[in-house]
């Protein structure tokens, strides 16, 4: 009804581009919105198991919580071994549902999934925290009581019994430091480096927290190593020297192990955060060139010649500038590609083969506007010279023309009728060159370099 009322053809054309562009707009967000709809229909039992599932294991972390709150001092060292093995066996649990996470949120419910993950792996680390802790304060409480027995019965006990005891506990944090070399050689860290980062993450959290708590009991078996050895005899000292170095040289190891995986797995991390804000901002700046596009489309005509020439430059410029962009970004995809799972190389893929089929899209529209500015510029300077030509041409038909006639000088009309023929001759040629300057003038007009002076 708009358009009937417009009589102007430019601007019923305009109204119907834009028209259009909001039906296809509108079309692909309902089409969105059906197929997030379909997508949420298909995954709700998964969501249900997986929120079911939380929340059993925040009321466990609950319970287990109320436990370490009621042991008796000094604590109960059975009884923290069985929390400890309820921590172990729970852990599974908790990858288990990151898996699940992952999964939903790979399904589109990542905006669902992650609030309760967040709360779970900060619960998770609290108890964590705090069974750490009850650990090392029972340790210390032990060693004293310990300490206190052996003062008071050295008189009496076998003086062999104390680096007994000594190399016994060198033994059991060797075990202890192998323990934390078997974590770092498991399955969720042997992977490629930019799988399973959230794993990865986990994994290493882990390794971090069990040095953490060795090295206290590493610090006070060092500290322990004069007084033992002054009542030792020289073979058990041997013995004890042997030992101690053997777990330095282990501690020092598994130290580095854990530093060079934690740097690798930083490295990867801080490439994807790269990738991801890269390709972020170059799809938003692809998605504005190309919403530009769309509104030159619709405006043909009616632009200021000097604008869309600037426009135009601007986006150009916009194209160089990107194109180190979209190759860095390729180059990187590989890269990650080759360092991640199946699954997140083939939705990588997917990704940049839509932003490049976009790019190249984008580069093709500018290139053919470019070439139609550049056909349109020879074509205006072409006319201005048949223009030129032309008008000279007049110029001298309308010299001949005017010329006064001499009665009488027989020479001076036969040279006047002469040139007058000559013009008439020139006539039909003349009038078809005319038609077509009228039709490339009226072509010309609709230009978008050409300027109202120049029109």
């Amino acid at each position: 009804a708009l358009q009937q009322r417009i009589d102007d053809d430019r601007k019923r054309e305009e109204i119907r581009a834009k028209q259009k562009l909001l039906r296809t707009k509108h079309n692909a967000l309902k089409d969105f919105r059906s197929q997030r709809r379909q997508k949420a229909l298909e995954i709700s039992h998964q969501w249900y198991q997986y929120k079911r599932q939380a929340d059993d294991l925040l009321k466990w972390l609950d319970d287990i919580e109320n436990k370490l709150a009621s042991l008796p001092d000094p604590k109960d060292e059975q009884k923290f071994k069985e929390i400890d093995g309820e921590l172990a066996k729970k852990k599974e649990h908790l990858s288990a549902l990151h898996r699940q996470a992952e999964c939903l949120s790979k399904d589109g419910a990542a905006k669902a999934v992650e609030p309760t993950l967040i709360q779970l792996n900060k619960r998770w680390r609290e108890i964590e925290n705090k069974f750490t802790q009850f650990r090392r304060l029972n340790y210390a409480q032990i060693q004293t009581a310990s300490e206190d027995t052996t003062r008071v019965v050295t008189k009496t006990v076998d003086p062999s019994y104390e680096p007994s005891a000594y190399l016994a506990e060198i033994l059991r944090l060797l075990h202890s430091v192998s323990e934390v070399e078997q974590l770092l050689n498991s399955p969720d860290l042997k992977v490629k480096d930019c799988e399973d980062l959230s794993k990865q993450e986990e994994a290493l959290k882990n390794v971090k927290d069990s040095l953490g708590r060795l090295s206290g009991p590493l610090e006070g078996t060092q500290k322990k190593k004069t007084t033992v050895l002054k009542n030792t005899l020289p073979a058990e000292a041997e013995k004890i020297q042997e030992a101690l170095s053997l777990l330095d040289l282990e501690w020092d190891k598994v130290n580095k192990m854990y530093r060079d995986r934690q740097a690798c797995f930083d490295r990867s991390v801080e490439k994807w955060r790269r990738f991801h804000h890269d390709m972020k901002s170059f799809t938003q700046w692809l998605t504005e060139v190309e919403q530009v596009l769309v509104e030159m489309q619709a405006g043909a005509g009616s632009l200021d010649p000097t604008k869309y020439t600037q426009q135009l430059k601007e986006l150009q410029d916009g194209v160089g500038r990107q194109e180190a962009v979209i190759k860095t970004l390729n180059v990187t995809s590989q890269e990650i590609s080759a360092q991640c799972s199946a699954a997140n190389a083939k939705v990588l893929k997917e990704k940049l083969a839509s932003l490049n089929s976009r790019w190249q899209e984008v580069c093709r529209q500018l290139a053919e506007r470019r070439k139609r500015l550049e056909e349109e510029k020879i074509t205006l300077s072409e006319l201005q010279e048949d223009l030129n030509e032309f008008i000279f041409w007049l110029e001298e038909a309308e010299s001949i023309v005017g010329l006064p006639l001499e009665p009488g000088n027989e020479q001076q009309l036969k040279s006047s009728l002469e040139k007058v023929k000559l013009r008439v001759e020139e006539l039909p040629p003349r009038k078809g060159l005319l038609k077509r300057l009228n039709k490339t003038g009226e072509t010309a007009l609709g230009n978008a370099t050409l300027d109202p002076e120049g029109k």
